[in-house]
């Protein structure tokens, strides 16, 4: 039997480099709550060589499991995700986007092109070119529009104000530090 949370869930979403890891550790810091990333390590790996293997159902079942064993325990603080379902999506055809429940508040994060190649310039990781960024960028705003998510500008706003507005969004209540 699927137990109830009774505790918040707030997934940040998008490509690389726009932000969503800065926003979420924020947000769990600001707001009591637990940053989770669920795709780290080699739980990525295994979801990106599904996708490219076009295993479409093992990366349901990667994203799936990863995202229920993140939330299995009961907590009495919300859980601020980096990453969730959008970046599941993301590596799937259009046909099975549709298969995905979405039962916790997402917000997309976005930016301009040379915003996140500034962003993930200095970084040690591999290379993209502008295409594959393009591509993503494209997909994530794409399935944020089919699916009716907030999106973010990252690079429209300060991490404060981004906070801020997510906050107000979802009526989040924040703890002060006297409360802790």
């Amino acid at each position: 039997m699927k137990k109830m949370l009774t505790y918040p869930i707030i997934a940040l979403d998008g490509h690389d480099g726009v932000g969503k890891t800065t926003l979420a550790k924020r947000l769990a810091e600001t707001n009591c709550g637990i940053y989770v990333r669920p795709f780290g390590g080699s739980t990525g790996i295994k979801l990106i060589q599904a996708a490219e293997a076009k295993s479409y159902e093992k990366v349901i079942e990667i994203g799936k499991n990863a995202i229920e064993k993140e939330t299995e325990s009961e907590h009495a603080k919300p859980l601020i995700f980096d990453r969730h379902w959008i970046t599941v999506l993301s590596l799937l055809p259009k046909q099975y986007w549709k298969c995905w429940p979405k039962p916790v508040h997402t917000f997309l994060c976005s930016a301009d092109l040379e915003t996140i190649k500034s962003r993930i310039a200095p970084r040690k990781e591999k290379k993209f070119d502008d295409n594959y960024h393009s591509h993503y960028l494209h997909t994530y705003i794409q399935i944020a529009k089919e699916c009716n998510c907030v999106v973010i500008d990252t690079d429209q706003l300060s991490i404060t104000q981004a906070c801020k507005n997510i906050e107000s969004l979802i009526g989040l209540k924040k703890i002060e530090p006297s409360e802790k």
